[in-house]
């Protein structure tokens, strides 16, 4: 921050009012400055966010309000907390704060419970802690908060321990636990991160709940902006670890004046997009925040840098579109030149131009077939007994999954974590004797091949995997690792160095990070080593599992962009395993979504996202926030109730009924298909239209719904 911005006053009717925070932490290469000076303010009631990428310093921002920083860290600055000052306190000092007037709800529930204890022990021991109730007392406000946020049978998960409990039940009684003391501000970090959306929509519901309960005023602390768009009243966006754009939510999504959060916007995938249409990618990576220049630190990523921006840093200052009701402040040299995401008429962010799917122009029956899986089972033994082990159950992981791949086509699978995604393209991957059902790749039999026969059909079927540092061996150079496929298959040695330079041209590498190491390089660039690694053999068949999941939006754009422009410019066939459905919507042309080990809708994905069958992708389409404040609050949301039932029971009738919002509503007499009976893939007319039909859902009762 600019000194003249660092001797703001706080604002006295503020909840909380932070000024001038600095956060640094050593280093050996030097003092890491994570924060910088950031200023906001939480008024009573009032719902703010913090956006940015990884590192950017949003989530410090808040550890520090809290004082939960390790002791390492020195923090400056000054955050008043209904006009009593937070930062200094020792920790006995605000041990009497938190949990009872500032809650925090973590990103990670599991490792925030301690396991030994149930969680209405430990939600009973926070009441305790800050008032004057009997244990008796304390368990029956925790029954009743349990209640409150939608735990099923309250009175009896209450002795659960958190390992019992669910993703989402976890964070529920997370929630519950922090408004357990009524407090008057609750620090939300990331809290759905790591959520499947359905739960994501069930938690967001719950805060907002626990916030009118409390009348709490909330600071929301993630990555997500169609989050914000929802949920905030105001936002500040930052980066590099200072706030670079803050006003009231409408006006930063209406008109943002700062590049980078312009390139923020422009990063994420809709659900309206068209297939294939490209995204802005944020070229290059996150600002060293050791010894940082007197310079913007969007500099070397901004498309409209000029000399000014390397000369000095510019300050939080308000816009020409500042008013009295609503302050718009940017950091940025030349916001004031910035209109409607332009400057003299001209983009800040060009779309990149990406080619046209060459298959486009032949129609889907005359494409080759590169993949025909037929009713595939996929079951795990549930064993128990460490030294006499014996079978108890079975997990049907994969129950009856049918879809073929054409040529140059992308099929997206779908659905919530344990549908059987990753375990349906694992069966393919193994190529071997199946418990039930059939795989026919490029023509042949899987569970038939010789050894030869899957030499070649693995040479012409890649994977890229969810986590390239894990996939990429530390201890070789790239050149090595995208060289050790060309040499496993009799590649001659003056053919590969050549391959492996023209691999790296091809997913936007230079050559000379042939070189480097896994470690030297960022999330995006570890992936695209990983696709470039999968290349590297021609393959005509590449799965992804979930291979942008774990990047920021900004660099996840970037590989997205890639992956459309490779399957254009090679032909390739895509089978690509998501939970999030925008960044499908961008990059199928198909999609199958799948629950409880079964495909229960299926369809070109203009078709399944426009025009939904089955109530659970109407549920998992409405639940995709949209980074559009007026179109997300005017959405209707559909909450599906409870968690996914338990893939080791095998269901008689729909699989769903328990979850369904239509079944719920229909009468009695017409939910006998339903409770005894499972469905197969039909069109609105009945008409049964098995797994190469173009679009058909599972269900008795189809509806078409508009949820996008």
């Amino acid at each position: 921050m600019t000194e003249e911005n660092s001797v703001i006053a706080h604002d006295p009717s503020a909840t909380l009012s932070v000024r001038d925070l600095k956060v640094t932490f050593p280093s050996e290469a030097g003092a890491v400055e994570a924060v910088r000076g950031v200023n906001f303010d939480v008024h009573p009631g009032e719902v703010v966010g913090i956006v940015g990428e990884s590192g950017s310093g949003k989530s410090t921002v808040a550890l520090a309000v809290m004082g939960l920083l390790q002791n390492s860290a020195r923090v400056t600055g000054s955050a008043h907390f209904k006009g009593h000052e937070l930062l200094g306190l020792d920790d006995k000092a605000l041990s009497q704060i938190r949990g009872r007037s500032v809650a925090m709800v973590f990103q990670d529930p599991l490792s925030a419970f301690t396991p030994v204890y149930t969680i209405g022990a430990q939600i009973s021991e926070a009441i305790r802690i800050h008032q004057d109730v009997t244990k008796d007392q304390a368990n029956a406000r925790a029954i009743e908060l349990l209640d409150l946020v939608g735990i099923p049978q309250a009175k009896d998960r209450i002795r659960s321990f958190p390992h019992e409990f669910s993703g989402g039940m976890r964070q529920r009684a997370m929630i519950a636990m922090a408004i357990a003391n009524d407090p008057d501000l609750i620090i939300a970090d990331e809290p759905t991160t790591a959520l499947d959306v359905t739960v994501q929509a069930q938690i967001l519901d719950v805060l907002e709940t626990a916030r009118q309960a409390t009348k709490a005023a909330l600071l929301l602390i993630t990555h997500d902006l169609g989050v914000v768009a929802g949920t905030c009243d105001r936002v500040a966006v930052m980066y590099g670890g200072r706030v670079v754009e803050t006003s009231e939510v409408y006006s930063v999504f209406k008109q943002p004046q700062m590049p980078y959060t312009i390139g923020l916007l422009g990063a994420v995938p809709c659900l309206d997009a068209g297939v294939g249409e490209p995204l802005i990618p944020i070229e290059g990576a996150p600002p060293n925040m050791v010894n940082l220049p007197d310079a913007c630190p969007f500099v070397e990523r901004c498309p409209i840098a000029i000399d000014v921006c390397r000369e000095r840093e510019p300050g939080l200052d308000e816009t020409l579109t500042s008013t009295t009701e609503n302050v718009h402040q940017v950091a940025c040299h030349r916001s004031n030149e910035i209109v409607d995401g332009r400057i003299d008429g001209q983009p800040v962010f060009a779309l990149p131009e990406l080619g046209a799917i060459a298959h486009t122009a032949i129609a889907r029956a005359d494409r080759e077939v590169v993949i025909d899986v037929k009713d595939l089972i996929r079951q795990y033994p549930v064993r128990k007994g460490a030294v006499l082990s014996r079978r108890v159950g079975t997990v049907y992981a994969v129950d009856g999954v049918s879809f073929d791949v054409r040529t140059g086509e992308a099929l997206a699978l779908v659905g919530e974590s344990g549908c059987g995604k990753t375990s349906t393209v694992t069966e393919i991957l193994e190529l071997r004797k199946l418990k039930g059902g059939s795989v026919t790749i490029f023509g042949k039999n899987a569970a038939e091949l010789s050894k030869d026969e899957k030499q070649e059909v693995r040479r012409n079927l890649q994977v890229v995997f969810q986590d390239p540092q894990a996939s990429l061996d530390p201890r070789l150079p790239v050149g090595d690792i995208l060289a050790e496929p060309l040499k496993t298959h009799g590649m001659p040695k003056e053919e590969q160095r050549p391959r492996v330079l023209e691999l790296l041209s091809l997913v936007g590498l230079e050559a000379t990070h042939a070189d480097r190491f896994p470690a030297e390089f960022s999330g995006g660039q570890r992936q695209r080593i990983a696709i470039a690694r999968a290349l590297a053999l021609n393959p005509q068949l590449i799965i992804l599992d979930e291979p942008v999941s774990a990047l920021d939006v900004s660099i996840q754009a970037g590989v997205l962009n890639l992956l459309t422009e490779l399957r254009a410019r090679l032909g390739l066939a895509y089978i690509f395993v998501a939970h999030d459905l925008s960044v499908v919507r961008q990059t199928a042309d198909r999609v199958a979504v799948m629950y409880l080990g079964r495909i229960i809708e299926i369809g070109d994905t203009d078709d399944v996202f426009n025009r939904p069958w089955h109530p659970y992708t109407q549920a998992l389409l409405s639940a995709v926030p949209i980074p559009d404040p007026v179109r997300e609050r005017e959405r209707h949301r559909i909450l599906l109730t409870g968690d996914q039932p338990s893939p080791t029971v095998h269901y008689e009738g729909c699989r769903f009924r328990s979850r369904c919002f239509r079944y719920q509503a229909l009468p009695e007499d017409q939910t006998q298909d339903c409770r005894t009976l499972d469905p197969s893939l039909t069109d609105p007319t009945g008409h049964n239209l098995g797994h190469e039909g173009t679009h058909g859902a599972a269900c008795f009762h189809i509806e078409e719904r508009d949820v996008v």
